[in-house]
């Protein structure tokens, strides 16, 4: 292309495609990061974690309300405090952290399966990663999950290059290149110190099943890089475990052991989930990307199968068996794991949409009429439900939101989420009758960007203001009071209050009324905070001659100052 062509094109022609992507993440991504309290019970946890740290000068041993917590290894938690840093504490620089590793790891994703020669399959997984519900929803926590993934993915990529996409030989994509274990070994690395070994344990077994089902397997590790990346990891992860035994002993081994070998064999935190936990997960967590994969997946793996990657295989073909092979390995994983929480199965999103992004693109190229008119039957049929149940679920938000969001009012902006989903699905439907499946995904994408700034404006802050106003209006009045007031909990788990405070929350249980006892007569005064529905047999358990008075009464908890 002439300059003189590419100075007249349009400003918006002239940005590439990885700028898009990072405009689509800024959006999709940092919407509204700082409009909204941290949510219990986690993101206040680490959130605190990353802030006492900090004012304690001590970066080996975390702590959390004034007590060591060796439930993560620290790297989230220097991240935060390096975020703080910078930006200062609050709910964004706290959230920044997320935000940032999902847009690496769409930019990632986009540009090592584009290197690879599969244009048009890294751009579509990068816009159904960006875009899936779960995605979304964890680029908006201060958790570790996103990190983690993050590494994961970026280990995993490496890895696939070790092996090499064998029979899409270009110069920019070697049949092989064991140097990428350098990169896999430093992905790993840091991956061990956000969140233990399975940074390195999936990522491998990912590598050995597709390096023995291309026959790469001595390829793979008879290399000496591999022992260089074993190295580099355990360079990288290492010196923090060992500093942190030496700081404290025995214990840190117990709890390393109970959050890593007892996590994978036992509930820990209770946490116990029925096997088929995941599979709803799933289902919810990667809207609307799952609509498509569900009607059209049975005939994609079915093609598949009849073209086991071998070299002679067609290497999109090869492509979409590692991305299968990704996506089952991490979701089986989890699901035989007996600790299961909602967050873990974000490090096969990767994986997913890139199978997602195989699967479109095999169709786009090869459209299969049947198929394309069945997809846009459900499609509209999703569309048309959201039609006829979309009024009722407005009007009653509280059959949709979670247990203590129930009795929340009227939210107006769902009637817009509702409108947007419906225009999505609807639209979606009608260019995949017609077999447009590039300007289908285009609608869905679109769909996804303004349900998502809708939701995280209009109606994520108001579920959050129900749920968790009153707890930080009590921690800001209480840190706002003279020093040598006992600060206390009873009968609830609420992080939050002591990150609002910045100061320790003891929390109390039934039958423990001699602790109160014992607070009033070393403070004077002790706050408490409990539900509402429990402010009575509170008032039971406190010793006489103590007394309790409702100082502010919210619309889930109370304030209650006892003396």
């Amino acid at each position: 292309m002439s300059q003189s062509t590419v100075s007249s094109m349009p400003v918006w022609q002239k940005i590439p495609t990885w700028g898009w992507l990072l405009l689509l993440c800024a959006v999709v991504f940092g919407t509204n990061l700082w409009g909204y309290s941290l949510f219990d019970v986690d993101e206040p946890r680490y959130a605190q974690c990353a802030r006492e740290m900090m004012q304690r000068g001590d970066w080996i041993t975390p702590y959390f309300n004034g007590e060591v917590r060796f439930d993560k290894p620290p790297l989230f938690y220097w991240l935060l405090a390096l975020s703080y840093s910078i930006f200062g504490v609050s709910e964004w620089s706290a959230r920044l952290v997320s935000a940032g590793a999902a847009t690496a790891m769409v930019l990632g994703l986009y540009t090592t399966v584009k290197s690879l020669g599969y244009k048009t399959q890294a751009l579509w997984a990068a816009g159904i990663l960006s875009t899936s519900l779960l995605m979304v929803a964890l680029a908006h926590m201060s958790i570790t999950d996103m990190t983690l993934s993050l590494w994961m993915t970026l280990t995993t990529l490496a890895l696939y290059r070790v092996i090499g996409d064998v029979g899409n030989v270009t110069k920019e994509n070697p049949e092989g290149n064991p140097k990428q274990w350098l990169w896999a070994g430093l992905w790993a690395g840091v991956g061990i110190l956000t969140k233990g070994p399975v940074a390195l344990m999936l990522p491998g077994g990912i590598l050995v099943v597709v390096s023995l089902l291309l026959g790469r397997f001595k390829k793979a590790f008879a290399t000496p890089y591999f022992a260089v990346a074993i190295f580099m990891a355990l360079a990288l992860s290492l010196p923090w475990y060992w500093a942190a035994y030496q700081a404290n002993g025995q214990a840190f081994l117990e709890a390393t052991f109970n959050h890593n070998v007892s996590r994978f064999s036992g509930a820990v935190d209770y946490h116990p989930q029925p096997w088929w936990y995941f599979f709803p997960v799933v289902l919810v967590g990667f809207m609307p990307w799952i609509v498509p994969a569900l009607v059209w997946g049975g005939a994609y793996k079915w093609h598949l199968w009849k073209h086991l990657p071998q070299r002679d295989t067609e290497p999109a073909l090869r492509l979409a068996w590692f991305s299968g092979l990704w996506t089952g390995l991490v979701f089986w994983f989890f699901t035989i794991a007996k600790t299961k929480l909602l967050t873990y199965i974000l490090p096969l999103a990767p994986g997913y949409a890139l199978w997602m992004a195989c699967l479109l693109t095999h169709y786009s190229a090869q459209p299969s009429p049947k198929l394309s008119k069945t997809l846009a039957c459900v499609l509209a049929l999703i569309a048309l439900a959201l039609i006829v149940a979309g009024p009722w679920v407005a009007a009653h938000p509280g059959a949709i939101l979670p247990k203590e969001a129930r009795h929340l009012g009227d939210l107006k902006a769902l009637w817009a989420v509702i409108g947007l989903l419906v225009l999505g699905f609807g639209a979606s439907a009608v260019f995949v009758w017609h077999q447009r499946i590039k300007r289908m995904g285009l609608a869905l994408v679109c769909m996804m960007v303004w349900v998502t700034v809708t939701a995280l404006v209009g109606v994520v802050p108001a579920i959050n203001a129900h749920t968790q106003g009153d707890l930080r209006r009590f921690a800001e009045n209480v840190s706002s009071q003279p020093s040598g007031a006992a600060w206390v909990s009873y009968e609830i788990t609420k992080p939050s209050l002591t990150y609002y405070a910045n100061q320790p929350v003891l929390r109390v249980l039934r039958g423990e009324g001699a602790t109160f006892k014992a607070l009033a007569q070393a403070n004077g005064t002790v706050f408490v905070v409990t539900k509402n529905r429990l402010i009575e047999d509170l008032k039971v358990q406190l010793p006489k001659p103590l007394t309790a008075t409702v100082v502010d009464k919210g619309v889930l908890f109370s304030l209650v100052k006892v003396q």
